[in-house]
């Protein structure tokens, strides 16, 4: 089989031509042999799509353009980019610059954009200023659209150092109140995060959901289990009250959450003080 259950993703996925690949550079023994054999078990429906990707060897498109906010962002704070000037310089050294020349039209460039800006200088200066206005707007940097300065913030440091998303502080922005938190609101809190927002509802894991709301939830879980939020905030109470899990999927789902709700919880913190 093919398929590995990510927790990213909150579903089982294809392995990716990227894994493949690495795992057939290691076929044969390079001191010994001279050529290696790698063999693929999958499903029938699926053979036709992993061999039209090691044949046709389709090029690898960046996906910087949907991080470039909270890349931009860590620039910023680092000290490295202080400027939209020097962010499109910086913008200049990745991946994704090599690709939007080779093919724009992936990126959103059509054919009379790139005639009239070959460079494309005025599509990464646009790009990297929508980027600073939604940190402007999320209170993460100050942004000076006349002169084009970037300024970082500590709300904007905060997120750095903890690889927040910059989502994630605007739902912060929104719901984290001047008044004293209960643990139930700042539990919920934590589980609105968009580091979760992939997690998924299945219907097989239903069952061991309500049981562990009525056993082990000591604060009231707004929507119950059937909602993404609900689910979030039912295993982070699972997870500190050392609950033993039995579906897979949700033992897998657990692990991501802890992993994430930590650092989350952390810089919560560091907001507050």
């Amino acid at each position: 089989g093919t398929e590995l259950y990510d927790s990213k993703r909150g579903s089982f996925v294809d392995l990716s031509i990227l894994d493949v690949l690495q795992i057939f550079g290691r076929a044969g023994r390079p001191q010994f042999d001279t050529n290696g054999h790698g063999i693929i078990l999958t499903t029938y429906e699926k053979l036709q799509h992993y061999l039209s990707l090691l044949t046709r060897q389709n090029p690898i498109e960046s996906q910087f353009i949907s991080h470039l906010t909270d890349n931009l962002n860590a620039e910023v704070v680092l000290g490295t980019v202080a400027t939209v000037a020097e962010a499109c310089s910086w913008l200049r050294y990745t991946y994704l610059h090599v690709r939007m020349h080779a093919s724009p039209i992936t990126y959103g460039i059509n054919a009379s954009m790139y005639a009239a800006d070959p460079m494309l200088h005025s599509f990464q200066r646009d790009i990297i200023a929508k980027a600073a206005q939604e940190l402007d707007k999320a209170h993460m940097v100050r942004f000076e659209e006349k002169t084009g300065y970037l300024f970082a913030t500590d709300l904007g440091r905060t997120a750095s150092h903890y690889y927040i998303n910059y989502v994630t502080i605007e739902t912060i922005n929104e719901r984290l109140s001047n008044r004293y938190m209960s643990e139930a609101e700042l539990i919920e809190l934590a589980s609105l995060a968009d580091e979760f927002s992939q997690l998924k509802i299945r219907d097989d894991e239903l069952d061991e959901l309500d049981l562990l709301y009525n056993s082990q939830c000591r604060v009231p879980v707004k929507g119950g289990v059937e909602n993404v939020h609900g689910k979030t905030n039912i295993l982070i109470q699972a997870y500190i009250s050392r609950a033993q899990l039995h579906s897979f999927s949700l033992v897998s789902d657990m692990s991501y959450v802890n992993q994430n709700v930590v650092r989350l919880i952390r810089a919560l913190f560091e907001v507050v003080l």
